[in-house]
Order: C-alpha cells, then structure tokens, then sequence
C-alpha cells in the first residue's frame, strides 16, 4: 500500500544493513529502525567499509514532505561512510543541480560511491531514479513532494464530511476498505497514522448548512454521512483503486465515498436506514461456566463495522428464545442474530459464510462453532455441553 519509493527505499536499506553486517561492519540495531537480523562474519583486514556521496535537495516550506535526510541516517548508522551535502532547492547551488539533473520534483537526493558494491542497491536505484554518469538521482518520490512545474505540494489530501446531526446512529457508519471499517470521522488521521497519507485539511459540514447543501446538490449525494477526498489521494494509487469501490469520480476529480456502511441517513425518504439488530440467544443455566463468553461476537464484529443500534438478550428455554431457535433451527446456544440491515455491510459479507448463514428472511445466524477453537456451548438436541477441538496444524 506504499509507494513504490518508500519500498524500494526499505529494499535498499535492508540491502545496505545486509551488507554492512555481513562484514562486519554495520550494527543489527540501528537506533529506531527496524534493526536486520544478520549472522556475523568476522571481517578481514581487506574489507572497507562503503562510501557514498550524498547531496540532499529539501523543502523548508514543506514540513510534511518526504524525510530524504533518513536516507544518508540509515546508511550512517549501518557502518557506511557518507560525505553528505545540504541544499535547498531554492538555493543557488539547488537550482543549478535542478538544471544540471533535469528534477522536477523534491525533496530529493544526489547518491554516488560504491553503489556496484550491493547489486540490489544498484538495481533498486536504477528502478527508482535516473543514472548521470556515476550519479543516481532519485525521481520516484514518495508523496507529498512540490511538483516543480506545476509550484504545488502534490499528495496532501483534502477530506470533507456531510452528515446529519439528527442520526445519532449515523456515528457508527464506517468506511470499508481493505477488509477494515474505518470510522468516518477518524478515515483522515487513521490513513496518516497507518499509511502515512498527508492531511492538508479535514473539515465537517452539517447538511443543512450552506456549505453541505451546496455539496449535496453538487454531487448529488442520497445518503450521509458522505466523505469527499479531494484528487491529490490519485498520488496513492491502491487508494485511489479502493475509494472508487465505494464511491464515485466526479468530474472535478474528486473522490465522494457513497458506500459506507449501515448505518446512514436517506436525504431521499429523510429516514435513518440500516439500524442493525443483534439478538443473543443465550445458554442460561444449562451451560456450565466454561461456555464461552457470547460478548466476543460484539468486539469481533464492531472491526468489521458492525454496530448495533439495538441489542437483545434471550435465554433458549424462554418464551421468546424458543420462538427463535424453532424459527431458525437452532441447536446450539449462545449464538447471534442479526436483523437484515447487516446485509448493506460490505467487509461482513465479504467473511459472514466462514461464520453462519442467512435465513430466508434476512436473518443472519452464527453457526460454525467450529471457528472458536477449544471453547464450549450447550446443544440442545444432544441437551449437554460440548467443547470444539483445537484447530489443526497446517503441515508445512
């Protein structure tokens, strides 16, 4: 899910570490990056240690830009010799090598030295740059960088979010991608966290302000909450890839994600829609005190963006619990229930048939004990307690 710079970047300096280490030179603990784990030879008089020239091409005015000094850091703190060089890239020496290397973006960096040394180096460096003689530069930058013909910072995204006060459910509404369910209201600060995508603004918009009518009209827009990501989120493109799963591409290039998942608010009829029930149907006193404990359904569900609006308890001997086991043939207890909403969840139809099934009408049931391994419930027809086997080991 990162860009193909921060790999090959990652490539390289395990490659270098690698190296390094293998000579006896570099240190398995490199001081905050993940050290690599190396058998070491003892070095001999002949060997030396690699050097590098580096020149360095930064942004004051872009703080959130890609971090090029952590280049010529890791290869310091593996044993190598750098002879580092610092320039803006509005300095005067900065914009002489912008000419002489025809660069178009930076940060960036000027690397030579004994890069034939460590062949994957070599080889990453040729993918991810361009040669001038014995001199890489790299050109494949990780996002955000500043986009020298166009003076912009490229891959700072922008995310605005429509919603209805008045849906107090609607709070629960996750966004699914990658088989997670991100809530809506954290998808901005969680991508920065976890993928390291930029943030230029995050802004809310009621749907009855101005602001979030103009976009509602705009881009015709049924169901809230409703996310715009402004065109800079093309700069990562698995994203890009995924957001147009859930959503659409507008003709101004933005992204507007549509598909979230239940619940939400329908600006059409003006109701809150995809509620979801849960129903519990537990053992009661029939099951010995080493039944397993039913409320793992809740946190398990609430990664896939299952909230229930509504939760309910039944005992399988009480008048309402006999109702559902009749109903849905249920023979082992405590089990779940979900009411028909939960259809409209995207990530918990992608995984719900490793779990139970659907009812003719809508109902969801949880059925296959079998994947809560060594743990215990009661089955009514055999009317004793049973504890599913350990899972099996996969041969290798």
């Amino acid at each position: 899910l990162f860009s193909k710079f921060v790999i090959a970047m990652l490539v390289i300096v395990i490659a270098i570490a690698a190296f390094l280490v293998i000579q006896g030179i570099g240190k398995t603990n490199t001081g905050g990056i993940p050290s690599v784990q190396v058998t070491t030879i003892t070095p001999t008089p002949s060997i030396t240690a690699p050097k590098f020239e580096i020149i360095t091409l930064s942004v004051p005015e872009c703080p959130d830009c890609f971090a090029i000094d952590a280049f010529a850091y890791v290869l310091q703190e593996n044993g190598a010799k750098v002879n580092q060089q610092k320039f803006t890239y509005s300095s005067e020496e900065g914009k002489k090598l912008l000419k002489e290397f025809n660069i178009t973006k930076v940060p960036t960096i000027i690397i030579s030295g004994d890069i034939d040394k460590i062949p994957d180096l070599e080889a990453l460096l040729q993918k991810a740059g361009e040669k001038f003689g014995n001199q890489y530069v790299l050109k494949d930058i990780a996002p955000p960088y500043l986009d020298l013909t166009t003076n912009k910072v490229i891959g700072k995204v922008d995310y605005t979010t429509i919603y209805e006060p008045g849906c107090i459910a609607c709070k629960h509404s996750t966004v699914p991608i990658y088989g997670d369910a991100l809530n809506a209201s954290q998808l901005a600060e969680y991508l920065k966290q976890v993928y390291g995508i930029v943030a230029n603004s995050d802004k809310e918009f009621i749907a009855e302000s101005k602001e979030g009518s103009e976009l509602i009209k705009k881009y015709n827009i049924t169901m809230l909450p409703a996310i715009i990501v402004s065109q800079d989120i093309e700069t990562y493109p698995e994203f890009a890839t995924a957001f147009k799963k859930i959503g659409s591409v507008e003709k101004d290039g933005n992204y507007i994600l549509r598909n979230l998942n239940p619940p939400f608010y329908n600006l059409t009829s003006g109701k809150e829609e995809g509620k979801i029930t849960m129903v519990f149907i537990k053992a009661g006193s029939s099951c010995d005190p080493n039944c397993y404990d039913y409320t793992v359904h809740i946190g398990a569900l609430a990664k896939l963006g299952v909230v229930a609006s509504t939760t309910l308890y039944y005992d399988y001997d009480s008048l309402i619990g006999k109702n559902f086991t009749k109903t849905y043939n249920i023979t082992k207890v405590p089990t779940l229930l979900l009411s028909p909403e939960v259809r409209g969840n995207a990530a918990f139809m992608f995984v719900y048939k490793q779990i139970g099934e659907f009812e003719k009408d809508g109902w969801f049931v949880f059925r296959n004990f079998e994947v809560l391994e060594e743990s215990s419930y009661f089955n009514i027809a055999l009317n004793k307690t049973v504890t599913t086997p350990k899972a099996t080991a996969v041969p290798a």
